[in-house]
């Protein structure tokens, strides 16, 4: 996946979830290593609204870092003096991680990615040992998944019936604020979330006969 895309959340996770285990490993190799330590990542770490700590620019003190999270023991994280190795330690099945790697450095040599758009810039190969790898677990979709609602979020039985008096209401408002964390990459999620919250809150005036001062102040309107 292009490392563009992968920071958008709801394209990472979708990708992710749907991969064997529901991982996916970021593989790098010594150059784009040294090119991290030297130059910079390409995308810093640390921006977004709930993430800690100040912005991420370089790989500082990699090699440090990296001897004491694997002397400390990890199944996420792994270095390797070969392909063959890095597939051992990794659970990737070896011939089909030989055959990406092949594909992946085809494609920087000829600054064209066919299979998903990645710009030539960002192509670095993967070639010199030592190779490191990353397992990545999906993040949060930002997908409303779960009970079956109609457009007033009303829950649906397996029928499509509405179930009197029970609403997604508190379920979406907990949503409104794990989807905060896709603000900035993906706005019409948001919206989305924002606008059964509202359906929500007035289905629940409704049926509990709560004026709207008393509501703001129980919901936090």
């Amino acid at each position: 996946m292009d490392e563009e895309v992968s920071v958008t959340t709801p394209f990472s996770g979708n990708a992710i979830s749907r991969q064997k285990d529901g991982c996916a490993f970021s593989i790098v190799d010594e150059d784009t290593k040294n090119y991290f330590v030297e130059t910079g990542f390409d995308f810093v770490g640390g921006f977004g609204i709930i993430q800690q700590g100040p912005p991420v620019y370089k790989a500082a003190n990699f090699d440090d870092a990296i001897k004491q999270i694997l002397a400390k023991g990890t199944d996420t994280l792994f270095m390797a003096d070969s392909v063959q190795e890095l597939a051992d330690k990794t659970g990737i099945q070896v011939n089909g991680l030989k055959k990406t790697i092949d594909e992946y450095n085809r494609a920087c040599d000829s600054g064209r990615d066919e299979a998903f758009g990645k710009k030539p810039r960002y192509l670095r190969p993967v070639r010199k040992p030592k190779f490191y790898a990353s397992k990545r677990t999906a993040p949060d979709p930002g997908a409303l998944e779960g009970i079956r609602i109609n457009h007033l979020t009303e829950v649906l039985t397996k029928d499509y019936r509405v179930i009197p008096a029970f609403t997604r209401r508190a379920w979406i408002r907990r949503a409104t604020f794990t989807v905060m964390s896709i603000l900035i990459s993906c706005p019409v999620t948001l919206w989305l979330c924002f606008e059964y919250r509202a359906y929500g809150s007035r289905k629940c005036l409704a049926v509990c006969k709560i004026k709207p001062l008393v509501a703001a102040r129980i919901f936090g309107g």
